[in-house]
């Protein structure tokens, strides 16, 4: 891979190396600690490193990306950005891991404070403990976050089910039975309601 020329983004702080292979957008201190000798025509003395860093690069602004949209857990972070593809690749587990633990630990991601509030809007839908546990596995969450979200909540299931049944009940007991099932209520919890005890 031959070096042409580079190009610096102040604003993002990084600086592009153009190659014969295309570009690669680096932050501007790996340039300055391992490219900045190039001259035009020169071949890139490990492209697979300036390809590695490129894609460094790319997961950490993909995270902060979505991480701006908002409501993001760390495990989906990682699911989603391990299925990008960057700069002819996919990036590697392990770095993607640890750019979004260090983006963590400067407080952008905060898994508990996420899982409180997808909580409580939940319970505000009506939704039942097994619904709420599964919806919550499937963005990411770790299960002792759910676990503590819950407690802190300790939310009064049974109530949570009559008052959407009174809501959105029919007159058949089995279609009221599917559609509290259908929410997430244990089986105990709707027969209590259905039965009125």
């Amino acid at each position: 891979m031959k070096f042409l020329k580079s190009y610096t983004k102040d604003r993002e702080k990084e600086v592009v190396i153009v190659t014969d292979d295309g570009e690669f957008p680096i932050w501007i201190k790996d340039f300055e600690r391992l490219f900045s000798t190039l001259e035009k025509n020169d071949e890139i003395p490990d492209d697979d490193l300036l390809r590695t860093l490129a894609v460094r690069r790319e997961i950490k602004k993909s995270a902060i990306r979505k991480i701006s949209a908002g409501n993001n857990t760390k495990n989906g972070l990682i699911r989603k950005i391990l299925r990008e593809r960057m700069f002819g690749t996919f990036p590697d587990r392990a770095d993607v891991e640890k750019i979004i633990e260090k983006l963590a630990v400067a407080g952008f991601i905060n898994d508990a404070m996420y899982a409180d509030r997808f909580l409580e809007s939940a319970l505000k839908k009506g939704w039942g403990e097994f619904k709420i546990r599964s919806s919550m596995r499937e963005r990411g969450f770790e299960g002792a976050d759910i676990d503590t979200a819950l407690e802190k909540a300790s939310p009064d299931w049974e109530k949570i089910a009559r008052e959407w049944l009174s809501e959105n009940g029919e007159d058949e007991r089995e279609k009221n039975f599917r559609k509290l099932q259908a929410r997430g209520f244990s089986t105990d919890i709707i027969l209590n309601v259905l039965n009125g005890d």
